[in-house]
């Protein structure tokens, strides 16, 4: 059953306008970062359950636990892998202080400062003028490359891991347990 255009758009444009009448008086009570980050997390929740919900995808608590604590115990791994890596304990000699593989200034500091690769630094077309431009990355394609150190491929393994768990599980996590 399909409406035609010209009766359905002028409910339209009314919900619009008072959708954004709604949005605006509401966003202005997020001034809080932390109610804003808050309300940021339970919207991308949200948005996941509801359009597994809206495509017919079944969300068992059950699979979506397994999954998460599947994940969660890869996750633990590849940072216990990440912390006891020659590397890691290079930095923390050197540095007085654990590796955050998560810190871009961490892996400046290691790849480039202490292990002294070459491989961070790389050309790549800026998004916004379209020049080439040289700077550094932590990319995987430039953690690829660096595939002799143990370090590397932990990060990689640790960055899926996180990955998998961010856009899948954890959003789901809070509907379902």
């Amino acid at each position: 059953h399909v409406e035609p255009l010209d009766q359905v758009l002028p409910y339209n444009g009314l919900d619009a306008i008072a959708c954004l009448d709604v949005f605006l008086e509401l966003d202005s009570r997020l001034e809080d970062p932390g109610t804003r980050a808050a309300y940021g997390r339970q919207v991308r929740t949200t948005i996941a359950y509801v359009q597994m919900l809206r495509e017919g995808i079944p969300v068992k608590a059950e699979v979506v636990k397994e999954f998460n604590d599947r994940l969660e115990t890869a996750e633990a791994s590849a940072r216990t892998a990440i912390q006891a890596s020659k590397q890691a304990r290079l930095f923390k000699r050197s540095l007085g202080r654990v590796f955050d593989p998560g810190v871009d200034a961490d892996l400046d500091a290691l790849f480039g400062g202490l292990l002294g690769r070459d491989e961070i630094v790389v050309e790549r077309r800026d998004k916004n003028t379209k020049k080439m431009v040289t700077k550094k990355s932590f990319d995987a394609e430039v953690l690829k490359a660096m595939d002799d150190l143990e370090i590397s491929g932990a990060i990689l393994d640790l960055r899926a891991q996180e990955k998998l768990l961010k856009t899948y599980i954890r959003p789901l996590a809070g509907w379902v347990f």
